[in-house]
């Protein structure tokens, strides 16, 4: 194994707490277009393939050009209150001031619109903490699991890592996914919104707190350096 030189991370589920905000949107463009309401429950079950994916899903229509329209309200919803009830998962800052003391390079690779993720970046206090680029799904051809955006965040953020000295840490099964179609090391979280489907992956990582992931480099540099 080469000295891991990037840590890249998913966004939704995986660093931000994020689900109410985002339902909150999707629910004022359902009420926008006069059709019914998704649960917060429902709506969890939907996030992480990026807004078209989501609202298609709430929406119950497989009509590009209507959801395309929706998807354009949404963002709208979205942008004018991004973390009114958005929280960072406990210890995601600490451990991100660990990894960046440590040496390693930081960013996200999201299927969030690029837009929002750098808003909310700046805002919730990731980017003061050390995540240095954003690539974001709209910027590439090809949506996760497809690996172009963490490609791109790889390029932005420390472009001499090569796949297998990059980290990937998401809380979905296509992060898992995206993470071994680049070559890099897989790891799952089990805190964020579909921790089954990261199980069923069987990452190369599987933690319960982010103080683990800070651990889990530290004894893979001790190991490098024996």
């Amino acid at each position: 194994m080469k000295p891991i030189r990037l840590v890249a991370f998913d966004l939704d589920g995986t660093l931000i707490d994020s689900d109410r905000d985002i339902a909150q949107a999707v629910n004022a463009t359902l009420r926008d277009l006069g059709l019914p309401l998704r649960s917060l429950a429902e709506i969890r079950t939907m996030i992480g393939r990026g807004a078209r994916d989501l609202l298609a899903r709430a929406m119950g229509s497989e009509d590009p050009a209507a959801v395309e329209a929706a998807r354009a309200r949404f963002v709208g919803h979205y942008a004018a209150a991004p973390v009114e009830h958005t929280t960072l998962f406990p210890g995601v800052i600490e451990m991100l001031v660990a990894l960046r003391e440590a040496g390693l390079s930081l960013a996200v690779a999201t299927n969030k619109p690029i837009a929002l993720a750098t808003v909310i970046i700046r805002q919730i206090g990731l980017e003061a903490a050390g995540i240095s680029a954003v690539a974001a799904a709209d910027e590439v051809p090809e949506r996760k699991p497809d690996p172009a955006v963490l490609a791109l965040a790889r390029q932005r953020a420390c472009p001499e890592a090569t796949p297998d000295q990059t980290v990937y840490v998401g809380d979905m099964g296509l992060d898992i996914d995206t993470g071994r179609a680049f070559g890099a090391t897989a790891v799952g979280v089990l805190w964020g919104f579909a921790p089954d489907s990261v199980r069923e992956r069987s990452p190369d990582l599987l933690i319960e707190r982010p103080s683990e992931l800070v651990a889990w480099l530290k004894r893979a540099r001790k190991a490098e350096s024996a």
